[in-house]
């Protein structure tokens, strides 16, 4: 996983912070289109689990499947509503936002051999 320490448990934290926003009602998850991909979010939470396991991090807050499905009601919500299509998330796009921002997660590109299939223009070469 090419997020650095930040990164990575930034994205942790922000999925643990939508469950809890949309269980105390302060958001709906229309909000959040585009940013996660709400019937993957058990599966992300634990690819995020165990990477943070993987570099020696504690991990001490599951988020259990019941926890985004039946207790926020999103199964309900999408089975009445079937023409609703989760918004696509643009994972070769972020990676490159992350690679024009982040010093520390370009480094762990360059040090895990990440190569980009959508070549950086020279503008975008000479910003970083």
């Amino acid at each position: 996983m090419i997020l650095c320490r930040q990164h990575l448990l930034g994205e942790h934290y922000e999925h643990h912070m939508f469950v809890g926003s949309l269980r105390s009602g302060r958001i709906k998850f229309g909000h959040y289109a585009g940013m996660l991909r709400i019937r993957e979010l058990s599966s992300r939470h634990g690819e995020l689990v165990a990477e943070m396991l993987a570099r020696g991090y504690n991990h001490t807050t599951p988020l259990r499947h019941i926890d985004v499905i039946e207790v926020l009601g999103l199964e309900a919500y999408l089975e009445s509503d079937p023409d609703w299509v989760e918004p696509e998330i643009d994972v070769k796009e972020n990676e490159r936002e992350l690679w024009r921002r982040c010093v520390s997660c370009r480094t762990r590109m360059v040090e895990l051999g990440y190569r980009f299939p959508i070549p950086f223009t020279e503008e975008e070469l000479k910003n970083v």
